[in-house]
């Protein structure tokens, strides 16, 4: 892992120190933060700095992602690949920081953040897809940007406050719909693009050569025999980071088992393993899909036996470091100890949802469409409502209809909003914030959430969506051993049929003997209550409090923890991730509160 810090004034010097001393006090106040040195530099020009903290070789590898000269430097974070012309992919070359001294290098997919600087002009790149966030704030000492960590901002910035809509949409859906951070003072970058600032503070957006025009893209025929070599090429080139394991999560569901079935065809060494409890469907079915595939599997454990929800305020701080953009309802596989060993690349299965149309097709105009949406999106119903006023879930009607005008003026129909609505706001939005909370311990790497994919995530009739085809093809190509074992929904693929002879079976692996130490305590719901009523009772929540219908909130924080739903649960952990637990939050969490009390020191201060 490699978080950074970026800052530019076109008269007078950022301070590099000041903003190394930033990152040094968040990563000393993370407990699952291990191994991390820090570096910074300054431009022999004066109007650059880069501050950064980095894992070391013996966690991340050799390829080095920091690069710096007297009068140019490079820095790399998340994990990227490159696609060369002959088709391709290398992954060897992309985060190595040199290979970019001399501009940023084209063609690179995956999840990743690159900032430049030669001279006094700096360049900031941002992913196709949006998969890894850069926040920028600006203040009277200049602008700086954030790889992900919106902590490390907060209090910089000349506008105080929160983002009621990004907040609003935080507690109804568990990610801000319109992709930015609680604090106002902190934006998003866009995504696909290189942000270039000259000497004289003159900036240029341009977009990266490699992004698409998902309208284009729907609906077109698929080459699924190129796409399952893509597929294949990308789980090779993300897997080729000497010094780093490569981990497959493997679950019941189909995007996992197609990612399953490009690493057997890939050839690469990985393990496979699954969370849950022994008997839990995703543990049965993985173990059974690894000894079709003749694989070694186990059940994955964290360190000390410790969950998201043995602690809680640990966890709220490291979402609150993040912005508030990834909430605690999905953090299972949020870190609170530190694993041992060298961060794995874990090549997870989001994003093959698109091909599966997984918010159903859009039927009716589009004020309908929208509003199906929104209910998939949230689990909202007439007479299930998140705790908001009715001002409140208008600022969400207003983000979701800015955001369907915009693809309207691109070419989309009503009946193409839930296919992109997948790409753009669950994974662009929802997931990309979700992996960078993890980055502490692992690189998660989407190989089928890539560009060069997208035409055959996209492409295909709505029929072919809904019969989940490039899912079958592709299993049928790679592995299609793999095709007769039920997913957990009970269903299976009949007409996949193995061309050939299918690998050798393996018999299923034993259960992995119960560790010793037992399962930490897990927080009750009605400790999440009280945690919420309390911060909620704090100055510092006024802004928040604004958003909050006293009716349903009260009904939320009162109702006894048996009886509240799966949804009203979720509720309760956005509100939680929204609220945070005051002071045990790591050093730049949490925005300035209404009570005009200032946020911690800027790297200028």
């Amino acid at each position: 892992m490699l978080i950074f810090l970026a800052g530019h004034h076109p008269q007078r010097a950022p301070d590099a120190e000041s903003a190394r001393r930033r990152l040094e006090a968040i990563v000393a106040a993370t407990p699952f933060a291990a191994l991390i040195d820090f570096g910074s530099w300054s431009s022999a020009a004066g109007s650059i700095a880069f501050a950064w903290a980095v894992h070391r070789p013996d966690a991340i590898g050799e390829l080095e992602p920091v690069a710096c000269e007297e009068t140019r430097a490079v820095l790399v974070a998340g994990r990227p690949i490159r696609w060369r012309r002959d088709g391709g992919a290398d992954g060897r070359d992309a985060p190595r920081a040199r290979s970019h001294l001399d501009g940023i290098r084209d063609g690179l997919d995956g999840r990743f953040a690159i900032v430049r600087a030669e001279g006094a002009a700096l360049e900031v790149r941002t992913d196709v897809l949006g998969a890894y966030p850069v926040y920028a704030t600006t203040d009277a000492h200049g602008t700086f940007w954030a790889s992900g960590l919106v902590g490390a901002l907060v209090g910089m910035g000349v506008t105080s406050g929160m983002d009621a809509g990004a907040v609003a949409s935080m507690l109804a859906f568990g990610w801000p719909l319109n992709g930015q951070p609680a604090a106002r003072s902190v934006r998003r970058l866009p995504r696909g693009v290189t942000v270039r600032i000259g000497p004289d503070g003159t900036r240029a957006v341009v977009p990266a050569p490699e992004r698409i025009d998902p309208v284009a893209l729907l609906r077109r025929p698929v080459d699924h025999e190129a796409a399952a070599r893509d597929l294949v090429e990308g789980v090779r080139a993300l897997a080729d980071w000497p010094g780093r394991p490569t981990v497959l999560p493997v679950t019941g569901g189909r995007d996992s088992r197609v990612v399953l079935a490009a690493a057997l065809a890939a050839g690469i060494p990985f393990e496979a393993l699954t969370a849950g409890g022994p008997g839990q469907p995703d543990v049965v079915i993985a173990r059974e899909l690894c000894a079709v595939a003749g694989v070694p599997h186990r059940r994955y454990v964290p360190p000390d036996r410790r969950w998201l929800r043995t602690d809680v305020a640990l966890a709220t701080g490291l979402v609150r470091l993040r912005g508030a953009t990834t909430s605690l309802r999905d953090g299972s596989g949020f870190p609170v100890a530190p694993d041992d060993g060298a961060l794995p690349v874990w090549l997870s299965g989001q994003g093959g949802e698109i091909a599966r149309g997984y918010y159903g097709r859009g039927r009716g105009p589009e004020a309908a469409v929208l509003a199906v949406l929104a209910a998939r999106l949230s689990g909202w119903r007439p007479w299930l409502r998140p705790p908001l006023t009715a001002a409140a879930a208008r600022r969400i009607g207003a983000i979701l209809r800015r955001w369907s005008r915009e693809w309207r003026r691109r070419g989309a129909t009503p009946a193409d909003l839930p296919y992109l609505a997948y790409l753009d706001l669950r994974m662009g939005f929802w997931a990309a914030a979700g992996h960078g909370a993890v980055e502490w311990t692992r690189d998660t790497a989407s190989p089928l959430w890539s560009w060069k994919l997208m035409p055959a995530l996209l492409g295909g009739s709505d029929a072919e969506r809904e019969a989940e085809t490039f899912h079958r093809r592709m299993v049928a190509l790679l592995a299609p051993e793999l095709a007769p074992v039920p997913f957990d929904d009970g269903r299976t693929w009949p007409d996949v049929v193995a061309p050939g002879r299918p690998r050798p079976s393996a018999p299923p692996a034993p259960p992995a003997a119960e560790a010793t130490v037992p399962d930490r305590p897990m927080t009750s719901l009605t400790e999440v209550q009280a945690l919420v009523r309390d911060a909620l009772g704090e100055p510092r929540t006024a802004e928040l409090r604004a958003l909050l219908g006293d009716r349903a909130t009260r009904r939320l924080l009162e109702t006894h923890e048996e009886r509240l739903d799966e949804r009203r649960e979720a509720w309760l952990w956005n509100l939680l991730t929204a609220a945070g637990v005051g002071p045990t939050d790591p050093p730049g969490a949490s925005p300035a509160g209404a009570d005009g009390t200032s946020g911690p020191e800027g790297p200028d201060s």
